[in-house]
Order: C-alpha cells, then sequence, then structure tokens
C-alpha cells in the first residue's frame, strides 16, 4: 500500500472500535492505516474533547490540531490539553508519535 501524500490537513481515522478494556468479552478487529513521513499519529481519550450530550468530540479537535501542527510533540500536546474545549472532568490522555520525513 502506498502511503498518502502529505499535505497537512489532519484527518479522523474511520473504523475505530471500543476502547481498550471496556467489555472485554467485545471483538475488536484490526485497522491498518499507511502514513506519509512527517506525519503526526495523535491518540488520545474523550477527556480532550468530550463535551456533555455532543458527539463531534474528535472533528472539535481538528481546528486545535491544525493551528498546533508545526510545534515539537511536547508542545503540541500541551497545547492541545491547554486548549480543550471539554467540560466533562475527566481525565486526559495523550499521545502523540510522529513519523520521520
Amino acid at each position: 500500500m502506498k502511503p498518502p501524500e502529505a499535505d497537512g490537513q489532519p484527518r479522523l481515522l474511520a473504523g475505530v472500535d471500543a476502547v481498550p478494556g471496556v467489555d472485554p468479552g467485545r471483538a475488536r478487529h484490526d485497522h491498518e492505516v499507511v502514513l506519509p513521513g512527517g506525519a503526526t499519529l495523535l491518540l488520545y481519550t474523550d477527556g480532550l474533547a468530550e463535551r456533555r450530550h455532543d458527539d463531534g468530540a474528535g472533528t472539535r479537535l481538528l481546528d486545535p490540531v491544525r493551528a498546533g501542527a508545526g510545534l515539537s510533540l511536547p508542545e503540541f500536546c500541551d497545547h492541545l490539553v491547554r486548549g480543550t474545549t471539554a467540560d466533562t472532568g475527566d481525565d486526559i490522555v495523550v499521545l502523540a508519535v510522529r513519523l520521520n520525513s
């Protein structure tokens, strides 16, 4: 599979299964995504963007991700946590991995 061209635009990955640790008996599926060099993969818990009675947590992160794209990984994660609009008081876990160009 050929990696897509890097265009600098964030994307939500489709086909995400249930959160690990929730309902351990539930079937989960493998997913494969080819990332271009220089891409950043961001993994996060719902505490980063969740709002009560609103399903748009992932899409709500696209603008802050765009705004912090040029930052180092530690600065990028701090930028997202400091700028969160979450209102649930839930814990936040952010993991970012950047591929070499």
